[in-house]
């Protein structure tokens, strides 16, 4: 459905005082959606987005439940291995055996 342009305009008016919460409304069908929040008489409203208007989650039919998205997990990188081979001293028994006094 189409909006017309004065719905429009006031439709973009209250999702520009309205703030994308963490989580996502799970309707009865299966999709997730965005929950938005805004203040109205000092008490924040959770609604959805639907059909070029907003529903309050709580009284929308098909709202099952909310569900908090997570954080995607960076992976750590690998520690870099130091290369702790030190050549043996020039006075080892082994040097000495190899190469011989100098």
């Amino acid at each position: 459905m189409a909006l017309r342009g004065a719905d429009a305009w006031d439709f973009l008016n209250l999702k520009k005082q309205m703030v994308e919460a963490d989580h996502l409304a799970v309707l009865s069908d299966g999709r997730k959606v965005p929950v938005f929040i805004y203040s109205n008489g000092g008490q924040q409203q959770y609604c959805i987005e639907g059909e070029g208007c907003f529903h309050e989650t709580q009284k929308y039919s098909g709202f099952v439940r909310f569900e908090k998205i997570s954080e995607p997990i960076a992976e750590v990188p690998a520690p870099a291995q130091k290369d702790n081979w030190t050549p043996p001293a020039r006075n080892s028994a082994s040097w000495l055996k190899k190469y011989g006094a100098r």
